[in-house]
């Protein structure tokens, strides 16, 4: 999609890794989001936290070669190619925000299992479609892992 392809340049992210101070400081001009370092997967109720504070936990190691093609749990590249371009654009990322505040509503009354569910087919395993065009990946576990966008 366009705003994904336009996501990734206006933030760096074609010619060399990732620094995470300075994608911080493109997304804060952007759309006034940053990235956080985290060790791996988090608790829903401190993802969502972060997502309803406009920061974007980004895990902090690399799949191994063995993992090219799918990992169970989130890396870098899947946190930075899969999810973080999106931010770029205003609409998306203040629906993360939205989202990221009504999630803290739901887990409090104990739905942190259904509000998490909903996240992983949207954000991770989305598709969309636009009038007239064909069915196009969305979700950033699709957009970070070349097997899965296969089927």
């Amino acid at each position: 999609h366009h705003s994904y392809l336009d996501g990734v340049e206006k933030l760096g992210l074609l010619d060399r890794i990732p620094d995470f101070d300075e994608v911080s400081a493109k997304l804060r001009k952007l759309t006034g989001w940053e990235i956080v370092a985290v060790p791996g997967l988090i608790p829903a109720a401190p993802f969502f936290d972060h997502l309803a504070d406009r920061r974007f936990p980004v895990t902090n190691w690399l799949r191994t070669r063995q993992e090219l093609d799918y990992i169970v749990e989130p890396d870098m590249f899947h946190d930075f190619f899969g999810h973080v371009p999106a931010l770029s654009q205003p609409v998306f990322a203040d629906f993360m925000q939205m989202y990221g505040e009504k999630a803290g509503d739901i887990i409090a009354l104990g739905g942190d299992e259904m509000i998490s569910r909903l996240y992983w087919y949207t954000a991770e395993y989305g598709l969309m479609r636009e009038a007239g065009q064909p069915l196009k990946a969305f979700g950033a576990g699709l957009m970070s892992s070349f097997t899965e966008l296969q089927f």
